[in-house]
Parts: structure tokens; sequence; C-alpha cells
């Protein structure tokens, strides 16, 4: 996929989501897109969190893990309904984020030990198969000069999960909640508004009775 993948920075900013979905197609993958969106005031304003695993974590860290996890969730999901993968290990990479040590440990466990304890709610799939693992779970560092500009096979897919990212407007804002290549569908977004703004509050309700 690499040789594909670095073809989208040749093309204008305005063309990338058109060559993501041919690199999509051609590698016969999928990106599936979760986002939630937030009042300002849930994640800008108030103390920190803590929880059970997490001693102090910022809000607006927490709102992203919380968005993460039902993003991963959706995409085993995914996998039990369109492919029929019901029984697989499963290794799960990520750009890298500036989170605390205990931060990253807490979520990398619950991807790796409970991610199916996850809710399923309507906006979900379908139930996640308790035979499918995340044994390695793993963040991929940026790509440095010393490296020659070359992304390895890992720092590609990332790459590519940044792209997509960058491009969340656009996918959200247009006419078509699933973006369309040439077999099918390649690009799922999901919207996980009313999950992430109630995980939210449940965590500063938590937070404000344990300072009572």
């Amino acid at each position: 996929m690499a040789p594909q993948a670095g073809r989208i920075g040749a093309f204008r900013k305005s063309k990338h989501l058109q060559q993501i979905e041919t690199v999509l197609e051609e590698g016969k993958g999928i990106a599936v897109v979760g986002y939630c969106d937030f009042p300002l005031s849930l994640i800008q304003c108030g103390s920190d969190i803590s929880t059970n695993d997490i001693s102090r974590i910022s809000r607006s860290d927490c709102a992203w893990s919380v968005i993460v996890l039902f993003t991963v969730a959706e995409a085993m999901a995914y996998l039990k309904k369109a492919v029929g993968m019901n029984d697989a290990k499963i290794s799960l990479y990520y750009d890298r984020k500036d989170l605390t040590q205990e931060h990253r440990a807490a979520v990398e466990k619950y991807v790796a030990q409970r991610l199916a304890e996850i809710p399923n709610t309507n906006q979900f799939t379908g139930s996640i198969p308790s035979a499918i693992s995340i044994p390695r779970i793993e963040q991929i560092p940026k790509n440095k000069k010393s490296q020659g500009g070359k992304l390895n096979h890992l720092q590609v897919g990332t790459f590519l999960a940044d792209r997509i990212c960058s491009l969340c407007s656009q996918i959200i804002n247009g006419s078509s909640q699933i973006i369309n290549g040439p077999s099918g569908a390649r690009i799922f977004v999901n919207n996980f508004t009313d999950e992430g703004i109630g995980q939210m509050e449940d965590f500063v309700e938590v937070m404000k009775r344990s300072s009572k």
C-alpha cells in the first residue's frame, strides 16, 4: 500500500479524499471514522477527571479516549458482520499522541481486555465477537528526516489515518455518510455524539460526588 499512499501528497488537497478512496480500494481496506460533537463546556471547563485506572486526566484527553474506544468497537463489529470474521487476532497500531504513560496504559488495557464490554447501541453494526482479540497494541512514531522521508508499512497506515482525520469535516458534511468506491463502501462514518456526551457526563457526575 506504501507506493499508492505516497501518491496522495502529489495531488491538490481537494483531491486527497478521492486518492485515499483509491488507496483503500486497491489495498482492499476500509476506514472507520468516529466523531462526537462535544459541548465546549463539557471538555474545556471544570476540573480534571480521575478514574479507577487514571489518577488525573484532562477532559479533552478523556473525550479522545471515549471516542477512540467507540470507534475501535465499531470497527471490530464491522469485521464480524461485513466480512464474517468471528475468530481472529488483530494488531492495533495508532498514531503517537502525547498522553501520560498512565493514561496510555489504561486505554491499551481496556482495548485489549474489555472492549467487548462497550455497550452496543443502534450506532453499532452488531455485537463484537468474543473470539476476536487484540493481543498487540502499539503506538507508531512519526517519520523523521533522518529516515530520508520514507515511511515503513506501519507508518503508512497511521499516515492514512491522519489524512482521513484531517478531512473529517469534508467527510462528515458530505452529501453521503458513506463514501463509496467502485466495489462498495470504503469509508464509514459514525456519529457517537449521544454516547460520547453521555459517557463524559457520567465521568463528571462521579467526580462531583467524590469531591463532596
